[in-house]
């Protein structure tokens, strides 16, 4: 005979809920969506739904004392990650200029060399050295 599965005593919550001064309702049992059949699962749904922005917003001012403005705040975020692309394009661009720039300038030095050599038949450098 297989041993009995233990049983786990099912958790119970019977203290008030946070933010209760605005909430109709005072526990857990007494809220719209707790305990409803399983057919009624999507009408539960929809209430949590509905209450949770309202619920999180009297925590968050329960926190920090005063409303959070999510908007300014991703508006913000945005900005600064908008000013931290345009500084690496920014970056880049000058980048690809400068090796653009040394190319041009490695391929004119190939093409000068190229015309004296046509010109004076040998490889013709300026002479540098002071004798």
């Amino acid at each position: 005979m297989p041993p009995a599965a233990p049983t786990v005593p099912q958790p119970t919550w019977s203290g008030v809920m946070p933010g209760q001064e605005w909430l109709p309702w005072t526990n857990w049992e007494q809220t719209p969506w707790a305990y409803l059949p399983e057919k009624q699962a999507p009408e539960a749904m929809q209430w949590f739904s509905t209450m949770l922005p309202w619920m999180q917003q009297q925590v968050q001012g329960q926190q920090w004392q005063s409303e959070f403005d999510w908007r300014k705040a991703m508006d913000e975020w945005q900005r600064q990650f908008e000013t931290g692309q345009d500084v690496w394009a920014r970056g880049f661009q000058e980048q690809q200029l400068a090796q653009q720039k040394a190319l041009e300038e490695q391929g004119q030095a190939t093409l000068r060399e190229g015309q004296a050599l046509e010109t004076f038949g040998r490889r013709w450098r300026p002479q540098t050295r002071w004798m």
